[in-house]
């Protein structure tokens, strides 16, 4: 009889453990508002930010550069240009606001590391395919001239554009691999 029990008791533990497991791989498949990334993209979109990276557009450049200078472990640099002074940050983006602005809020982000989930080098059928699923779609172009400048890009840069609330979400592809993705309020 004990060993029936302690079979039974094993038996019913294994299981418990083997559903636990199986519900918390249905927690994290994609649902309506998430990507195969995980990540809302359009959510933080709409919000003027790259889920990845710590700041977002509207932020404070004084504030971003105070932040950066108090934390010692953070190496950073600043590049002061004619239009645009770029803040280059330790996580691997560049954040741009108008030099002569009095203030000095970000304007552009440019990231060259993961952005919304997707891993550099992705190629821009799947970022297009995510994005279609969102009810979003763009054609792979050229970049445009005006994000030329925040990107060092080859001959083969390509571009994935999308409009979303106002903002601009740009995917730009070299060699049909991901390099950067420029996020900016439009107007």
């Amino acid at each position: 009889m004990k060993k029936t029990l302690c079979l039974i008791f094993s038996i019913l533990f294994v299981l418990s453990f083997a559903g636990c497991k199986i519900r918390n791989k249905e927690e994290d498949r994609p649902t309506l508002d998430t990507d195969a990334s995980g990540v809302d993209i359009i959510k933080y979109a709409k919000k003027g930010k790259i889920p990845e990276l710590k700041y977002a557009l509207g932020d404070d450049a004084d504030a971003i550069i105070a932040a950066l200078e108090d934390d010692e472990d953070e190496a950073f640099s600043i590049m002061d240009g004619d239009e645009y002074t770029t803040i280059i940050t330790p996580d691997n983006a560049n954040l741009v606001f108008e030099t002569e602005s009095k203030e000095k809020k970000i304007k552009y982000i440019v990231s060259f590391g993961k952005s919304y989930g997707f891993e550099n080098e992705v190629d821009p059928n799947t970022v297009s395919e995510v994005m279609d699923k969102k009810g979003y779609s763009a054609k792979l172009s050229a970049i445009p001239k005006k994000l030329m400048q925040f990107v060092p890009a080859s001959a083969n840069c390509d571009c994935l554009s999308y409009t979303v609330s106002g903002y601009s979400l740009n995917f730009v592809f070299d060699n049909n691999y991901l390099a950067a993705t420029i996020l900016y309020k439009k107007g």
